[in-house]
Formats: structure tokens, sequence, C-alpha cells
């Protein structure tokens, strides 16, 4: 799929030693399939930690999901994380983690063609800033 699809990042969970083994596969084979993609179609390659409100390591970008955003700020990304975790449901644990994390943490694992993670760069801005 990434050879069909130009992506500007790839999200996965951080493959660190509490991460699910199985997640830790996936981190590192998506890694290395962007890395036999030409330079210049690499996208980002992210790796998602939820922290409880207060820095778990050396994030290179940090979204509150208390940050509201949406008609009049009625919604916050807590919302969009409830989302997955409902749509996971084969996934019970998941379901215990449902409001349970402030932030989310992402760690660059690919930095990616320059453009993509300019542009990676600038979502993520944006999304910090509620705008």
């Amino acid at each position: 799929q990434l050879r069909n699809e130009r992506y500007t990042a790839v999200f996965t969970l951080r493959p660190d030693p509490t991460t699910h083994g199985h997640h830790q596969a996936a981190a590192i084979l998506v890694r290395e399939a962007v890395l036999r993609l030409p330079e210049q179609d690499r996208p980002v390659v992210l790796g998602a930690e939820p922290t409880p409100g207060h820095a778990a390591g050396d994030p290179d970008f940090v979204i509150n999901r208390l940050q509201h955003f949406g008609y009049q700020n009625a919604l916050d990304y807590s919302i969009v994380v409830n989302w997955v975790i409902a749509e996971h449901k084969s996934q019970g644990l998941l379901q215990r983690d449902c409001n349970r994390f402030d932030r989310e943490e992402f760690h660059v694992l690919e930095r990616g063609a320059p453009q993509n993670f300019a542009r990676t760069r600038q979502v993520l801005a944006q999304l910090q800033s509620g705008k």
C-alpha cells in the first residue's frame, strides 16, 4: 500500500519494551517498508505513546487530548481517541484506556522526505493549537 499511495505520515505505536510485541513488530516493519521507498516518497513514521499529562520521554511532538476544537469549541481530541478505541472491538483492554490519558506523544521513527516532514510538523502544530 505504501508504494501505491503517497502518504505524508504513517502513525504507529511507539515500539518500546512496554508495547505489546505484535505492535512493536508492526512499527518496525512499517519503518523498514518506508526505508525501501525512494527517498523523495518516504512518509514520516511517527510512534505514538499516550501519557497521563507529563512527558514519559523526550517526544518530538505532543498533542493535548483535552485541546478543544470544532463548532463552539465543543469537541476535544479525546473524542477522536474514543472513536479509535471503539473501532478496536477485539482489543478488550483498550476500552479501559478510555479518557485515561491527557496527552499523545509522538516520536519520529523515520524522518521521511523533507517535504513530508515539514508538512507533518505543520499539521501537528495546527492540531496542537486547536486551529
